[in-house]
């Protein structure tokens, strides 16, 4: 899910949003994250929440923040694969 214990745990999600095309503007992954990551560790619906917008493995290592997958969706995959050239599909 969403929730990070400790710092440590949360800096890829922070290193991943350094990358994001959103750049200086504020993005509403990250201010829910900041927002509600300590209350909704004990919160089914808040954990819910979280785990739609960042995704963990199953021992808690961070995947991905669905930031990117918006992109693609919203702007198309071609300007996708401009901000995120790892994006592109493998031959």
């Amino acid at each position: 899910m969403g929730y990070f214990g400790n710092s440590s745990e949360g800096e890829p999600f922070e290193e991943d949003c350094a990358t994001c095309p959103l750049g200086e503007y504020p993005c509403p992954i990250a201010g829910v994250q900041l927002e509600f990551n300590y209350v909704s560790c004990n919160n089914k619906i808040g954990r819910d929440i979280l785990n739609r917008f960042i995704t963990q493995g199953s021992k808690g290592e961070y995947i991905g923040c669905q930031m990117k997958r918006f992109v693609v969706e919203i702007a198309g995959p071609q300007f996708a694969t401009l901000v995120f050239p790892e994006m592109k599909e493998k031959p």
